[in-house]
């Protein structure tokens, strides 16, 4: 390093002093530093408390976001069964409040029923069938579209399936990678 720095220095030949890089003063401190006694057990030990602080680290932030997930999915539960006790509710309602209206509109009939002409017969067997038809069809299609939800939902649990066993597969490929990189690079103490 010495050479390099005086063979810089006379190239180019400044009228300049530039002191050398390594004095004699910085190699006496050098020789002169007590030197730290090492023992491969001691660095040994504290690469394993690193790795085991680490490790309990680790595991400690896996069960806490584990704890969170099972309280979400206990609540999630009973999201699920207060929305359906008030799906259920909703349609009994929908049944009285569509069964009274009918039996209104049937009382006014039968109570007025003498106003109307014999036409109103044909008619009403006209809309009593395009009814019965219009359920029917809305009955079907309500099956329907409740089968390609059910497919949908089955599906999707197939593909977080599919995921849970990607992420297993990317987990061991990442554990065999870190295992293959680490004996490679840390030499193995079984001499």
């Amino acid at each position: 390093m010495i050479q390099a720095h005086n063979l810089f220095r006379s190239k180019l030949r400044l009228n300049v002093h530039i002191p050398p890089l390594i004095t004699v003063k910085w190699l006496k401190m050098v020789k002169n530093k007590p030197k730290k006694e090492t023992s491969g057990t001691k660095t040994a030990r504290s690469i394993q408390n690193n790795a085991s602080n680490i490790q309990d680290m680790i595991e400690t932030i896996q069960n806490s976001i584990i704890d969170v997930t099972n309280q979400v999915a206990k609540t999630q539960l009973q999201h699920a069964q207060s929305i359906s006790n008030f799906q259920v509710e909703y349609l009994e309602a929908t049944k009285k409040v569509i069964q009274n209206v009918s039996d209104f509109q049937s009382t006014f009939l039968e109570n007025n029923w003498n106003n109307f002409d014999n036409r109103t017969a044909s008619y009403a067997e006209q809309i009593r069938s395009q009814v019965n038809t219009l359920a029917e069809n809305f009955v079907k299609t309500c099956d329907i579209w409740n089968q390609i939800a059910i497919n949908s939902i089955d599906i999707s649990r197939e593909n977080i399936k599919m995921y849970i066993l990607a992420m297993t597969s990317k987990e061991t490929y990442n554990k065999n990678l870190i295992n293959t990189w680490n004996s490679s690079l840390i030499p193995s103490n079984t001499k």
